[in-house]
C-alpha cells in the first residue's frame, strides 16, 4: 500500500490542466477573485462577491449571443450592442493597448 504523498501504483500523475468543467471553472473563479483582490477599493468579499456575479453574467450573456448569432445569423437581434458586449471590453489582448490609451 503506497503511502499518502507518495506515487504509488494506479496513481495519476497530477497534471496542471484542470479537467472537468467544473474544475475549470473553479480554476478561472480563483483567479479572478485574485485579480479583483489586488483591487484597493474592494476589500471584502461583500465587495468582489457582486462584482464577480456581474462580470460573470456578462460573459454567459455574450455566449448565449453569439451561439444566437450563429443560429439565426441576419436575424439576431443582439440584446447588448456593442462597445458594452463582453467581447468587446474583455479582450486579454486589447489591455495593453487600452492602458496606454489607444
Amino acid at each position: 500500500m503506497a503511502r499518502k504523498g507518495s506515487p504509488g501504483k494506479g496513481r495519476a500523475k497530477k497534471n496542471n490542466e484542470p479537467v472537468s468543467t467544473k474544475q475549470r471553472l473553479h480554476t478561472l473563479i480563483k483567479r479572478v477573485r485574485d485579480k479583483l483582490r489586488e483591487d484597493a477599493g474592494m476589500s471584502t468579499d461583500a465587495d468582489r462577491i457582486p462584482q464577480l456575479t456581474w462580470m460573470l453574467f456578462l460573459k454567459f450573456l455574450d455566449d448565449h449571443e453569439r451561439a444566437q448569432e450563429e443560429e439565426l445569423g441576419e436575424q439576431h437581434v443582439a440584446i447588448v450592442e456593442p462597445p458594452y458586449r463582453w467581447r468587446d471590453w474583455a479582450n486579454p489582448t486589447d489591455i495593453p493597448r487600452r492602458s496606454q490609451g489607444r
